[in-house]
């Protein structure tokens, strides 16, 4: 299983994401929630560098991580939409993705 870890700030902003694992629903190199997922959070990560909100990243197999500086000018955009991707996947593949995220259950017009 795919473990997806997010860590938020005290105002609900990602500042951390970890997925770690792999999802065991294909043969590795043609499994699409795995590939679906590293192109989500990889995505995430290039936009997050873009606007200069990427502190750092760690990479390796079946392990990628990045710290967010939340208070760049649209990280949160960034990492919202990459959560909004990712909760897709875990909902059509529940075996597959496990999303651990203090504010996982709430939509973005909800938390405001």
């Amino acid at each position: 299983m795919i473990r997806v870890e997010i860590t938020r700030d005290g105002r609900g902003r990602v500042t951390w994401f970890k997925s770690e694992g792999h999802s065991g629903i294909g043969p590795p190199g043609a499994d699409i929630v795995c590939a679906g997922v590293s192109a989500i959070t990889q995505t995430a990560a290039l936009g997050l560098r873009r606007i200069g909100a990427l502190r750092s990243v760690t990479a390796d197999s079946g392990l990628f991580s990045c710290s967010v500086d939340p208070d760049r000018s649209g990280a949160e955009a960034v990492t919202e939409a990459m959560i909004l991707g990712l909760t897709e996947i875990a909902g059509q593949y529940p075996t597959g993705v496990e999303i651990i995220d203090p504010d996982h259950t709430k939509t973005r017009s909800e938390k405001t």
